[in-house]
């Protein structure tokens, strides 16, 4: 099994960006941390006013900065407790079961005097289960994100299908001014991608499914005439008689023989996705998370191209026409490992994922031709199964499996618009190192018989070819945690 060592350095460099850059920020993050970042700032106890009952009351600790002000620490007397009070605030008793910790001129608040209770419209987590915890702290349990995705596949390439030359020259390989070589599709393509989940046990794992799809990115190409001014022809290497570089004239004139016709191309790519993951946490302080991130991954691409020529030649009146058919399908089926970190500013967000699939590429490659030839007004024309480039054993149904191997990478920006509400912007990339795709499927080594069609010269070696395939691009989206 061969396995390409540029691809996977590629793999290497993607992955280090999942490993080394959230490692240090969690490093960074937890340096820089304090201990009220995690816990809050301090607690205190007060006692009850019933001094002979020696009850304890526990005042509310603050889970994050700006929750609450008041600063309160025991201190241990005889056989009781006494309140000492910080500097920054006091505590007044009111009655047997409230008390107002209270800070210069802000309004008091109410503290219960029992464990477990609501103090300040939250929890004491301390006394509840971790599922609890969650809805008791009111952290988002569910995720669903939505995205727009503009994104531009690689260019496929095909042999040169088409040449063209200024009279009297005749249009091959060889000889022309233009050619029509460029590769097909590129373009700007839409497509959707959703993503939904769960946390579980207070945030600390997860899971969901994500699925997107690209749109059909296609496009084609015609040209043709009746040979007046430029001569069109499709090139070929035709190995009839060594001919060598030849080309099928869909537009010529010599001043003794008129060729008229068209030759066009249509090519289409579709992309489909389909993920179930889970997330584990691995840190996480106010200011960042850090998730590690597997599952089962799965893609569907399928490119297709046709081409079609007619051409009539006068004299003596020979009408000709060619069509071909080249479909291809990779499925992909394998795992996915990587990591994602998030950073939060304010309402400003960003993150990072990096993963790599890894798995088996299905691939199946499916070709088709026809031919028909006849004189104008002589009857039926005469049908053969062989086309221009899809002749001989190239034709028919052919399939395999091979490892694959597939890095992405998806960078976002957000705002956090409401408490529950973010939209960002980001950019993807993802890398496929084995997908085979209709023109590279076509061989421009012909053998062409012009007084018989459907002579499609000795038998030889067909295999499958593929190539690594990408695509990239912005992603328009917005994320809802509930």
């Amino acid at each position: 099994m061969k396995i390409d060592m540029r691809r996977l350095t590629l793999t290497a460099v993607l992955l280090s960006a999942s490993t080394a850059f959230p490692a240090v920020v969690h490093a960074q993050s937890a340096a820089e941390d304090v201990y009220s970042d995690y816990y809050g700032d301090e607690g205190g106890f007060i006692s009850d006013s019933v001094a002979d009952e020696g009850a304890v009351q526990q005042t509310a600790a603050t889970m994050y900065i700006g929750d609450d002000s008041t600063h309160s620490a025991l201190q241990h007397s005889s056989d009781t407790y006494s309140l000492r009070s910080q500097p920054s605030a006091s505590a007044q008793v009111w009655s047997d079961d409230t008390a107002y910790a209270t800070d210069s001129y802000l309004s008091p608040s109410p503290v219960s005097q029992y464990a477990g209770d609501y103090i300040d419209g939250s929890c004491d987590t301390s006394r509840v289960s971790t599922f609890s915890r969650a809805a008791c702290t009111n952290d988002p349990t569910v995720w669903l994100k939505a995205e727009l995705l503009l994104w531009f596949p690689q260019g496929r390439q095909t042999p040169p299908l088409g040449v063209a030359s200024e009279q009297p020259g005749l249009p091959t390989a060889l000889e022309y001014d233009q050619i029509f070589d460029e590769p097909f599709g590129n373009g700007l393509t839409p497509g959707f991608r959703g993503d939904i989940g769960r946390y579980f046990a207070d945030g600390a794992f997860g899971i969901g499914g994500r699925v997107w799809v690209l749109g059909d990115d296609s496009d084609s190409l015609s040209f043709g005439g009746d040979g007046t001014g430029v001569s069109f022809g499709v090139p070929f290497y035709n190995t009839f008689g060594n001919i060598g570089e030849d080309a099928l004239l869909v537009g010529y004139n010599d001043g003794q023989t008129q060729v008229a016709g068209d030759a066009s191309v249509r090519t289409s790519l579709d992309i489909v996705a389909a993920e179930i993951y889970g997330r584990a946490r691995l840190g996480e302080s106010r200011a960042h998370r850090l998730d590690l991130i597997g599952g089962y991954s799965h893609f569907n691409i399928a490119d297709e191209l046709y081409l079609s020529v007619n051409r009539t030649q006068v004299p003596p009146g020979i009408q000709t026409s060619f069509n071909d058919e080249f479909r291809t399908r990779n499925e992909f089926h394998g795992g996915q490992i990587g990591g994602e970190v998030s950073l939060k500013r304010g309402r400003w967000t960003a993150s990072s994922l990096t993963k790599v699939h890894l798995g088996n590429m299905s691939q199946r490659v499916a070709v088709r031709g026809s031919s028909t030839q006849g004189i104008i007004g002589g009857g039926a024309p005469t049908e053969f199964d062989e086309g221009l480039f899809a002749r001989g054993d190239v034709q028919g149904v052919r399939s395999r499996d091979v490892f694959a191997f597939a890095p992405e990478m998806n960078l976002k920006i957000g705002y956090q618009f409401r408490e529950h509400v973010n939209f960002h912007v980001g950019y993807s990339f993802v890398y496929w190192s084995n997908v085979a795709l209709a023109g590279e499927q076509m061989d421009r080594n012909l053998f062409i018989d012009p007084n018989d069609l459907g002579n499609a010269g000795p038998g030889r070696y067909v295999d499958i070819n593929d190539s690594g395939f990408w695509v990239h691009g912005i992603d328009l989206g917005a994320v809802i945690e509930f």
